[in-house]
């Protein structure tokens, strides 16, 4: 595909690779998911087209050296109006007119241009109706009860909240009732981030774009920050020394690919950057914060995956790394690639012409660990060397499904240590698909994709302390952070494998891991692992749901557990792609409590609200509440829009 025309001719799309996204009803596109078809006169979100965008889309414009096409970034001067005229007419580079329906280039626009078009419902404070009487004034952020970032504390990654910054008991779980929801407007997908409360303000991203702040209390707004592109990761706050009139600054970073720094009490913007220089870069997972300095550690992840089965797409440039980032200015101090060499020519094309690259792939996209004493981050890779059947004979692919360490202070790699069960785990980078597939690769078989979904460190009664590595499949690795990473036991949490894109990782008690699993009969489970030993202690199995003979509801009508688990002493939670949240007893995996959100809510800010299924984050629970997202429009999951406030009653 070729593209020689002004950036204002620009298309974003070939419909060969961009499927029609599905309504708010029907659920999104994704790795995984089925092939839904939009009704026209059916509203259809951003998020729901993302991955089809950049499956498509990015092949030519996350590739501007060798496709001549606008970028990301030209394509943000245009508003979302602009690019709606240019998608309703004929397009040279594209053969014609993009056929879409008005709905899907008014999502196109709005995602690519990161504007709302003038006249739709706002986004920003003034759709709040609940707004807070007075500005947010952050108490002590480290004496409060808190949850900052993916985990209470970074600096173990263990997803375990104590009973102090609890208060609730797992006696008055059963009772949980809600006092509050608030809906994000625009929104479909808003249980991908994590709730982060610091401070007694609450703290959100969203796939609108916005980030909020509220009283974590009572839900009212404070203010609403504009990253101009979906916020997946969760906030981290830290206090910021020496800038006239900022206390504390808020973190995060988005799927563009930039990190944002915002005064926490405000939302004013300080600073943003760009993580990496590849186009298709993006942040899904926490910044974290080091304790000593306070600088950021940053995880880079890109979407190369998608385009990359693209034999348009010159494949394949991009590496996972993590970078470190002055958290007052903003400017690079490090950067350290998953691999030890950069990408370079392979001296091959494909079947379309292309020039081929390597080594690549290796993206950082799950939850890393600060390890303060040691002066390490750990950080768990995926998305695997996607050029590696290109690659010479002799390269090292160890980052492939690894846990790396590397230094805080310096970004020098410390260890690496590959958790594969396979000989290969690779994407079809530069193959194409189909015929294409077998004339560009003879041979070439798709790895199962078993990323490394956590990092976690754990520290056993005896003392010793272990790193964690989760895969995908269930697959858990303990690791000797003291000896180079050395392996100590592996075990498969599940009786069955989960599937590609599964999961988010588990809890750590002090004694046992939690590890909650989906699986594709449409069941799941929850694992208690003793990580001493690596032996499972208790296994819950949740049934399918009822109803579910339809095929069409294979994703959506799913007891899996996809999302992450949040543990609290007596109690571990997690929720299920079919949008319940269970409590199970950490003793013996007993359900003790579970409420469906997966309906429609009256809500505190006026704004219109729906449940959906639940598939990343979990439960965030703090001085006496628990707060829980519910929507994932990802991999053929439901979406929704509502934050929901529990206490006990």
């Amino acid at each position: 595909m070729r593209t020689r025309v002004h950036v204002t001719l620009i298309v974003l799309t070939t419909l060969a690779m961009l499927v029609p996204a599905s309504a708010r009803a029907q659920g999104g596109q994704g790795r995984g998911g089925g092939r839904g078809q939009a009704n026209a006169n059916e509203p259809v979100y951003p998020a729901q087209m993302t991955s089809r965008v950049e499956g498509g889309c990015a092949t030519c414009h996350n590739d501007p050296g060798a496709t001549k096409a606008p970028t990301r970034d030209q394509m943000r001067t245009l508003t979302p109006e602009q690019l709606v005229e240019i998608l309703q007419k004929p397009i040279p580079a594209h053969d014609g007119k993009v056929q879409m329906t008005d709905n899907q280039r008014k999502a196109l626009a709005e995602l690519v241009t990161g504007q709302q078009f003038a006249g739709t419902p706002p986004r920003d404070m003034a759709a709040m109706s609940n707004k807070c009487p007075a500005p947010l004034k952050l108490e002590n952020i480290n004496s409060k009860p808190r949850w900052n970032g993916w985990s209470p504390d970074g600096t173990t990654n263990n997803r375990f909240v104590t009973a102090e910054q609890a208060g609730i008991t797992a006696e008055q779980v059963p009772n949980l009732k809600v006092k509050w929801a608030f809906a994000f407007p625009d929104a479909a997908s808003v249980a991908w981030s994590q709730p982060v409360v610091v401070g007694g303000a609450l703290f959100m991203g969203t796939d609108n774009n916005y980030v909020y702040a509220l009283d974590a209390k009572t839900g009212c707004a404070y203010w609403a920050y504009n990253a101009k592109a979906e916020v997946r990761a969760a906030v981290s706050v830290q206090e910021l020394k020496d800038t006239p009139g900022v206390r504390y600054a808020a973190y995060f970073g988005d799927m563009t690919g930039m990190v944002h720094a915002v005064n926490a009490e405000t939302g004013a913007g300080l600073w943003t950057m760009r993580a990496d220089p590849h186009p298709g870069s993006k942040i899904t997972s926490a910044v974290m914060l080091d304790p000593k300095d306070g600088k950021l550690i940053v995880p880079v992840a890109s979407w190369e995956e998608q385009t990359g089965a693209q034999v348009e797409y010159e494949c394949c440039k991009f590496q996972g790394s993590v970078v470190g980032v002055n958290a007052k200015t903003g400017k690079q101090i490090w950067k350290t690639y998953a691999f030890g060499e950069r990408p370079y020519s392979l001296g091959k094309k494909n079947s379309a012409g292309k020039d081929l690259y390597g080594p690549a792939g290796a993206g950082n996209w799950s939850s890393m660990v600060v390890d303060p004493t040691k002066r390490i981050v750990y950080a768990g890779l995926g998305n695997c060397v996607i050029t590696e059947h290109f690659t010479r004979p002799d390269f090292d692919s160890g980052a492939c499904d690894a846990v790396q360490a590397v230094d805080l202070d310096t970004g020098k790699k410390v260890w690496t240590t590959q958790l594969l069960a396979t000989a290969s785990d690779r994407d079809e980078g530069g193959c194409g698909r189909g015929p294409e597939r077998r004339i560009n690769c003879p041979g070439y078989i798709q790895g199962p994709g078993d990323d490394v979904s956590q990092a976690m460190l754990v520290k056993l009664p005896n003392g010793r302390r272990l790193v964690l590595g989760t895969q995908e499949s269930g697959r858990v690795t303990a690791m000797d952070p003291d000896n180079k990473g050395a392996k100590v036991w592996v075990t498969q949490a599940g009786d069955q494998l989960s599937p590609n894109g599964a999961a988010f990782g588990g809890a750590f008690d002090g004694t046992l891991y939690f590890r909650p699993l989906p699986f594709t009969d449409q069941t799941g489970a929850l694992a208690a692992i003793n990580v001493s030993n690596g032996e499972r202690v208790w296994y819950t199995k949740v049934a399918k749901p009822e109803k579910c003979d339809d095929p069409n509801s294979r994703l959506t009508c799913n007891s899996g557990n996809w999302a992450a688990a949040t543990a609290m002493p007596g109690a571990v939670f997690t929720g299920s792609r079919d949008g319940v949240l269970r409590a199970y007893s950490s003793k013996d995996g007993t359900i003790i409590w579970e409420f469906p959100t997966n309906h429609p809510f009256d809500t505190i800010n006026g704004v219109k609200g729906i449940g959906g299924g639940i598939g990343a984050s979990s439960p965030t629970i703090v001085d006496g509440m628990v707060y829980m997202g519910t929507g994932y429009a990802i991999l053929g999951g439901s979406p929704g829009n509502v934050l929901l406030a529990f206490a006990p009653q």
